[in-house]
């Protein structure tokens, strides 16, 4: 299961290498500056940047992967969200988006259908993917690529030689 809180927003484009406004609220500010990426919500996926350069002194950040006004420009409006794991504890009862996958489509890095997510099952060492293949697929949210809500389907970057291993 992955949680993202929600930080803040994109408010407005800047220059012309695609930087971008950004508002973010007080109590996760902290928590913000600390992170080397956040998650963009671009309509209804959760995608996550890289932060290149956080200009905090301006509010203004430069996301790896968008290097024009125009790209920065269509991020703007956005919600902007932090893994559960980038947030302090004081913030860890604020709102929180939760998805737990089961019934998501399962796609790799190419967006190659792998199997639908049957269950996340709690082993001692990790939480556990439960593929409709039979396979057992690790799971960590460094590995997530991209969300879908809306069509239900999780982009993972899943290890090389895993899959087939419990068939």
């Amino acid at each position: 299961m992955l949680k993202f809180f929600e930080i803040g927003r994109l408010l407005k484009s800047f220059g012309k290498e695609g930087k971008i406004r950004y508002h973010v609220e007080d109590d996760y500010y902290d928590d913000f500056s600390n992170s080397s990426y956040v998650f963009v919500d671009i309509e209804g996926s959760v995608v996550p940047f890289y932060i290149d350069r956080n200009e905090e002194s301006n509010s203004m950040l430069l996301l790896e992967g968008i290097h024009s006004p125009q790209e920065a420009e269509s991020l703007t409006g956005n919600t902007l969200y932090l893994s559960a794991k980038e947030v302090s504890e004081k913030n860890s009862s604020a709102k929180v988006l939760d998805f737990s996958f089961v019934d998501y489509h399962l796609h790799d890095e190419q967006g190659l259908f792998i199997a639908k997510i049957v269950s996340i099952e709690e082993y001692p060492s990790q939480k556990m993917l439960v593929l409709s293949s039979g396979d057992l697929v690790p799971f960590h949210d460094d590995l997530v690529v991209n969300i879908d809500k809306i069509g239900k389907v999780l982009l993972y970057s899943i290890p090389e030689g895993l899959l087939g291993v419990n068939s």
